[in-house]
């Protein structure tokens, strides 16, 4: 564990949950830093480091202090398959998707508009209608399939052309 590390939590299975432990040099709140592609090296480390589950205090991040409760950084697969198998436990539609704090009202209103912020079975029931457009023998995926096709014929004239008037 690093220098930085303030503690460990047992989160009541058998894998802990490491807490501010790469505060600050890990600011996932740091925008700047993403535009500089940092963001690969932190995730790499969040990855490596316990089961990859960290909890994150905003009120130790440089780019945002003091402005949100925190937030779970959930980095490896098991985890994840396991928060995104329990709704009731992990909700997405109770506050867990906005990277910004947000007005009751507007968390009312948009739980409900995007299938990000849904949680089962609703989310299920709008996936399912969804996934439908993109599956054969939709007419939709036809289309798809059409403007791939227009596409790839479009770049082959493009790079024929190219290569011809050179």
């Amino acid at each position: 564990m690093s220098e930085n590390a303030t503690t460990t939590i047992d989160s009541g299975t058998d894998r802990g949950v490491t807490i501010n432990e790469f505060a600050p040099e890990v600011d996932l709140w740091d925008m700047v830093a993403f535009q500089e592609q940092k963001h690969h090296d932190w995730f790499k480390k969040l990855r490596a480091e316990g089961q990859g589950v960290h909890w994150f205090d905003e009120s130790q991040s440089v780019g945002h202090a003091g402005q949100g409760p925190g937030f779970w950084a959930v980095c490896t697969y098991e985890p994840l398959r396991e928060v995104n198998r329990d709704a009731k436990l992990f909700s997405s539609n109770v506050g867990g998707t906005q990277m910004h704090e947000i007005s009751e009202d507007i968390q009312r209103v948009s739980t409900d508009a995007m299938m990000l912020t849904m949680d089962p079975p609703k989310h299920t029931r709008f996936r399912k209608l969804v996934n439908r457009g993109f599956t054969p023998p939709s007419p939709f995926f036809s289309l798809l399939i059409s403007w791939q096709n227009v596409n790839r014929l479009t770049l082959y004239i493009c790079v024929k052309k190219f290569i011809c008037e050179k």
